[in-house]
C-alpha cells in the first residue's frame, strides 16, 4: 500500500504499483519514470495520445477513464525503451544520445527528443554501442505506458 499524508493512494502486489501507478506521487515514490504532458485524441482498442507533434498509442487497460480531448500525464519507465538504430516495428520516439552513465548491469542514457529529456535504461550494456551526439529510435509498446490520474 502506498500512503501520503495518512490518505490511502493504492494498494497492490508490487511489480502492478510499479508498471501502473495511479498518479505522479506513486510513480516517482516507487521508482523513476519519464513524464509526458499530453491529450487524448481518440480511443478504440488502444488510446492515441497526442504529445505535441508526434501520438503514441496507450494500452486502453490503462486508462483511468479519461475522455477525448482531456489532457493527461503519460508514464514511461526508463527500462521499458528498445533502443535500436532503425526504425523499429510498431511505434518509436526519436532521441539524439546527450548523455551515458555507465554503471556496469545497466547504463542510464539521457535523449532530447522532439520536446523532453528522456531517462532510458539500458540493461547488460555494451560500452561504446550507443555514441553520444547521434539520434536513436526509442521502441515503446502501449502496454509499457500508463496514464496517470489526477490524486
Amino acid at each position: 500500500a502506498i500512503l501520503q499524508t495518512g490518505k490511502l493512494l493504492q494498494v497492490g502486489a508490487p511489480a502492478e504499483i510499479y508498471r501502473h501507478p495511479r498518479n505522479r506521487f506513486v510513480a516517482e515514490f516507487i521508482g523513476e519514470g519519464n513524464f509526458l504532458a499530453g491529450q487524448i485524441a481518440s480511443r478504440s482498442e488502444l488510446l492515441e495520445v497526442k504529445l505535441g507533434h508526434r501520438s503514441l498509442l496507450v494500452a486502453a487497460s490503462h486508462d483511468p477513464g479519461t475522455s477525448v480531448g482531456s489532457p493527461v500525464t503519460l508514464c514511461l519507465r526508463p527500462e521499458v525503451f528498445r533502443l535500436t538504430e532503425n526504425q523499429p516495428a510498431g511505434q518509436a520516439l526519436r532521441g539524439k544520445l546527450v548523455e551515458t552513465i555507465y554503471l556496469g548491469q545497466v547504463a542510464q542514457h539521457l535523449f532530447q527528443s522532439e520536446e523532453d529529456l528522456l531517462k532510458v535504461a539500458e540493461i547488460n550494456p555494451r560500452p561504446g554501442r550507443f555514441q553520444t551526439g547521434r539520434e536513436y529510435f526509442l521502441g515503446i509498446e502501449p502496454e509499457d505506458i500508463t496514464i496517470l490520474g489526477e490524486s
